[in-house]
């Protein structure tokens, strides 16, 4: 399900039906507004409310402080008078109905479905049309489902804690050097100061410092529920896929790792560097920005990514965050297979092809693959492996 929020009303822009239609085309599906902008850039007053009239009004102050919410109720003519003459409003209630005709009604079940989306107005910057979007995440938001590990399915309503990590990310403090593992709770009352155990490591962590983010600001948190997102700071020993339960040992499921469609060969044009390069690449590869390969032979690192632009997001945070300056060399290959199945198989497979053969750096082998009659030839040479483009992280 997706919610959009359209920002910065507040400043000029295009026609709220342009808007929209492009939402609609980028989106690719339909969307239903929830409020409507009157006015716009310096004749915007505020955002009238399509369930019962009333509109959100424009209080511009000290951007620094919290702007306290105030509504009118447009049936009111001598309150809607105070703020905008009769022609004008009369305008923009017509602009308003062609839209509504325009577009779908809200319907939950649409939404559910992931092919309609409500779209707020507003202005972030003066706090209009955010507590009406935080509501709508609460109101509209699905319910925490269960969630399916080795074992068992783990139900949301159950009274123990259980959650699994979905994401790192490094240095979001650069003078700490700090990492912060994202972990969703899939059941339970977490309370902060919980010993909680962590399956792959077989040890009781202490969890005394949980963060929650909203745009730039951290908050500790001392309670979380079945659907919360908590961040949790460490030094580098928690990382994607690991679970955390009050005692049961147990792996949650689903949690794949998908082969790069670009790769290329890294290096660092300063020599000193070398070894911190080595470290600094597993960290990106643990938080999930890249896919790391070393070769068998000549140990060349190999940098894998979905997108281009993922290489120039990793120069910049290498240069920015560690101090490496480093470039990127075109490579012979352009596909990679994780190789499942029989270990006896995987080794004869990588002594026949030694010089095609890598690891990640969760120390699994892969194929690197030049054209498509490599893969072609080895799946006919040894049909008991699999090459699979799709890992299921697991540490256990």
């Amino acid at each position: 399900p997706i919610i959009t929020f359209c920002n910065k009303m507040d400043r000029e822009s295009r026609e709220v039906i342009d808007i929209i239609d492009e939402i609609q085309e980028t989106l690719a599906l339909e969307v239903s507004p929830i409020n409507y902008p009157i006015g716009k850039g310096k004749d915007f007053i505020g955002c009238y409310e399509l369930s019962d009239g009333y509109i959100e009004l424009l209080i511009k102050q000290n951007k620094n402080i919290k702007n306290q919410i105030k509504f009118i109720n447009s049936k009111s003519n001598n309150q809607l008078s105070s703020i905008i003459n009769k022609e004008k409003w009369e305008q923009e209630f017509e602009n308003l109905n062609l839209i509504k005709s325009l577009t779908a009604e809200f319907n939950y079940n649409n939404f559910q479905d992931g092919v309609l989306s409500p779209i707020f107005f507003g202005s972030a910057i003066y706090s209009l049309g955010i507590k009406r979007l935080l509501k709508s995440v609460i109101d509209y938001g699905p319910y925490p489902k269960p969630r399916q590990s080795k074992k068992r399915l783990v139900k949301p309503d159950e009274k123990y804690v259980s959650g699994f990590i979905f994401k790192v990310q490094a240095n979001m403090d650069f003078r700490h050097r700090d990492r912060v593992a994202f972990l969703r709770i899939c059941s339970g009352k977490f309370k902060r100061g919980m010993k909680l155990y962590h399956v792959r490591s077989r040890k009781f962590v202490t969890i005394s410092n949980p963060i929650l983010f909203l745009a730039k600001d951290r908050n500790i948190v001392d309670e979380a529920w079945a659907g919360d997102i908590i961040g949790i700071p460490n030094h580098g020993q928690f990382m994607i896929g690991d679970t955390f339960t009050e005692s049961e040992n147990i792996k949650f499921l689903g949690i794949p790792s998908f082969a790069p469609e670009i790769m290329k060969k890294i290096t660092t044009t300063d020599p000193l560097k070398s070894k911190h390069l080595n470290k600094s690449l597993i960290q990106f590869a643990e938080e999930g920005l890249i896919k790391l390969f070393k070769t068998n032979v000549g140990d060349t690192k190999i940098i894998g990514v979905i997108g281009i632009l993922q290489f120039d997001v990793l120069k910049h945070r290498m240069e920015s965050e560690y101090n490496i300056p480093v470039k990127f060399e075109e490579i012979q290959y352009n596909k990679v297979r994780w190789l499942i199945g029989d270990n006896n198989n995987i080794e004869k497979f990588v002594e026949t092809n030694s010089n095609q053969i890598a690891k990640d750096h969760e120390n699994d082998y892969v194929y690197l693959i030049r054209i498509n009659w490599d893969l072609e030839k080895s799946i006919r040479d040894f049909p008991s492996i699999k090459f699979n483009n799709v890992k299921e992280i697991n540490n256990s």
